[in-house]
């Protein structure tokens, strides 16, 4: 199966992209996988019980979540690392920082884990969790200028 893709016109005023054309990445309903999915399949895969799975997959997004409010940053061998990231006001000289009543959103970051490769004689960053992914045109017709805006949540064109 491959990444299904249309594509978008930057309609934004403003914008230096202005009228330009984008290819966006299309999700319908029937494209997210849940918690519940994912026990299932691992159910499938092992000799766990979905209940075994859940209570692991729930235990583990527990240490994840108390490691990163320790301030610590978790790391997934070959899927990537999650820490929190901060945007705080500028201030002119470091003594103005108050602390956190500076601080105006925390973030959760997410970094994909990534294997160098050779390309066309160059070396270059591969991300492990898409290495290999395909990609299949979304829009029924051949022409750019007719291509359908994203579906609506709950649609699935293809029947």
């Amino acid at each position: 199966m491959a990444v299904k893709v249309t594509a978008k016109q930057d309609m934004r005023e403003n914008s230096p992209s202005a009228g330009k054309w984008y290819l966006k990445v299309v999700y319908f309903d029937n494209d997210t996988v849940t918690t519940d999915m994912l026990a299932e399949r691992i159910e499938e895969a092992t000799t766990l019980t979905k209940t075994d799975v859940v209570a692991c997959i729930t235990a583990f997004l527990t240490f994840i979540r108390q490691a990163l409010l320790d301030g610590r940053r978790v790391e997934l061998d070959n899927f990537g690392y999650f820490k929190v990231g901060v945007q705080s006001k500028g201030a002119v000289k470091l003594d103005e920082f108050p602390t956190s009543a500076w601080i105006k959103n925390a973030r959760v970051l997410f970094g994909p884990a990534v294997k160098t490769a050779h390309s066309n004689g160059k070396q270059v960053r591969v991300k492990k969790l898409i290495d290999g992914v395909k990609f299949t045109q979304y829009w029924r017709s051949p022409s750019v200028q007719n291509a359908p805006e994203a579906p609506k949540p709950g649609t699935n064109p293809e029947g």
